[in-house]
């Protein structure tokens, strides 16, 4: 029974640390989103070359796909293993985090890049990078039923 307990208040803690970790990742882009806006704004691009700021978007939109791609795959891989195994529950959080991290990092990558093609260029399409980014974050939120279900 106290092991029931203990696995459930450090669940709760594991499951705090995890959205804790999804609220800094997440807030830290749009964050820096608003600050790239605000100095684009502000002080017009830093850029003006039309050829580079091209190379760019589409090395920028070939990261975010393979970036994208990476991640759901690796997401999926991570959970797979807590799911063929009988494990205790902090032991398949530690999976779930773990795989959290990496999905989460990943997709945060592709949207710093999109950011500070955004702050070079002033091309609004970096932003939708950053917008597809933001969204790609959000889906994987944590929430209880997400954590049971994944």
């Amino acid at each position: 029974m106290t092991t029931e307990i203990d696995s459930s208040g450090l669940a709760k803690t594991m499951h705090k640390r995890i959205g804790i970790f999804f609220i800094a990742i997440l807030s830290g882009l749009i964050i820096f989103s608003i600050v790239a806006f605000g100095i684009n704004y502000t002080q017009g691009k830093l850029m003006d070359d039309k050829e580079v700021e091209n190379l760019v978007l589409v090395i920028a939109s070939l990261m975010t796909v393979a970036c994208y791609a990476t991640a759901g795959r690796l997401y999926k891989r991570k959970l797979q293993t807590p799911l063929e195994q009988t494990l205790p529950v902090p032991k398949k959080l530690d999976y779930y985090q773990n795989a959290l991290i990496i999905y989460l990092t990943l997709c945060d990558i592709a949207g710093v890049l999109g950011v500070i093609g955004f702050m070079l260029s002033g091309n609004y399409l970096f932003l939708a990078i950053v917008v597809f980014m933001i969204i790609a974050i959000i889906a994987k939120a944590p929430s209880k039923k997400r954590i049971i279900h994944d």
